[in-house]
């Protein structure tokens, strides 16, 4: 499974949200280009106080991307916690079994009484 990470314009650069998963890599790929345009300027409110800002947006507007900074590439080794970009996601089955890890250990390194 894979999923799309961005982060948004007007929010802090380190927080990435969640924006679309596939188990086909090449499908989050299209989707992606599908909303990518050429880069151009929105003046806009930034939400911070009185005033316009300046965007410089890369998806389509009005798309569900639109607010969000391009990553730096579309490839698995290509994003990073400020850019964004494609990651491999655990499926159900393998993140449970990593939660039953997780808890197993918590639980076996806690004080019995």
């Amino acid at each position: 499974m894979y999923a799309l990470y961005l982060n948004m314009m007007r929010d802090r650069a380190e927080r990435m949200d969640l924006l679309a998963i596939s188990e086909d890599l090449k499908r989050l790929q299209d989707y992606v280009r599908g909303e990518q345009v050429e880069p151009y300027q929105d003046v806009s409110s930034s939400g911070f106080g009185d005033g316009n800002q300046t965007f410089y947006k890369a998806f389509r507007q009005g798309g569900p991307l639109e607010w969000y900074n391009p990553p730096s590439g579309l490839n698995l080794e290509d994003g990073n916690s400020f850019t964004g970009g494609i990651r491999k996601i655990p499926n159900r089955q393998e993140y449970m079994e990593q939660a039953g890890r997780d808890w197993d250990r918590f639980v076996g390194q806690t004080r019995r009484v």
